[in-house]
């Protein structure tokens, strides 16, 4: 089986954030809350946005919840979707901390800067309840995440669940784009900070949880359900 399944936060599809995401990072100007003249046109080169929003676009505009994994042998998509539901109806909404447009490692994200219990545990249990449908990670997929330097911490996270930023370190974020060096950093900071400030001022709440699926490596995720949270 090539597929993958992740669980995520998605902005509803009808709210500034996802008509922003949708022109920035899936070429839907048309879509978004900006019309079809988006502000930072002439700001920066079309070929240079689509290379930089290249990450966020395979993966979609989201904050994951349970990170990207293949079905456990003898589990089934109907099985996954059952349990997701029977999950998100078990917890409650939760008002999301005031979100930032900032620098996370060295790409540009919206992120929240305080943690909030609420949130660390919807987190955490999407990342435990659910994990009796997460196939073992292979050598190779361990060793790629070695690769990259861990603490033993996060070592041992990788090897109880298969990644190693969940649990305490699990950290909010919703990427807007891929690796960039200090220059383009403030560059992109600088011009889409005063675009995205107005559009995360209301309160934001994650009033449901998405099933994400990958068909197949180097494919798009694309939503298979959308779950209330109902708790």
């Amino acid at each position: 089986m090539t597929q993958r399944y992740a669980i995520y936060f998605t902005p509803e599809r009808s709210s500034d954030l996802a008509r922003f995401s949708n022109a920035w990072i899936n070429d839907e100007p048309g879509a978004s809350v900006f019309g079809d003249e988006v502000p930072w046109s002439g700001l920066i080169d079309p070929d240079y946005r689509r290379s930089i929003t290249s990450a966020p676009r395979l993966y979609g505009f989201h904050a994951t919840l349970k990170p990207p994994f293949f079905l456990a042998q003898g589990k089934s998509l109907a099985d996954l979707e059952t349990a997701v539901a029977d999950f998100a109806s078990e917890r409650p909404r939760i008002l999301l901390p005031q979100l930032q447009l900032d620098i996370l490692g060295d790409f540009l994200a919206l992120r929240t800067h305080e943690r909030t219990p609420e949130l660390d545990a919807l987190a955490a249990d999407a990342v435990s309840s659910l994990d009796a449908f997460r196939r073992p990670a292979s050598d190779e997929e361990v060793a790629l995440r070695r690769a990259v330097g861990l603490t033993e911490r996060q070592d041992k996270l990788l090897t109880d669940w298969g990644y190693p930023y969940v649990m305490e370190e699990f950290r909010f974020h919703m990427t807007l784009s891929t690796r960039l060096d200090e220059t383009g950093q403030s560059r992109l900071l600088s011009i889409l900070k005063p675009i995205v400030t107005p559009l995360i001022e209301k309160p934001i709440v994650i009033e449901a949880v998405s099933l994400v699926e990958q068909a197949e490596p180097g494919a798009r995720f694309t939503e298979r359900g959308r779950f209330p949270l109902l708790g």
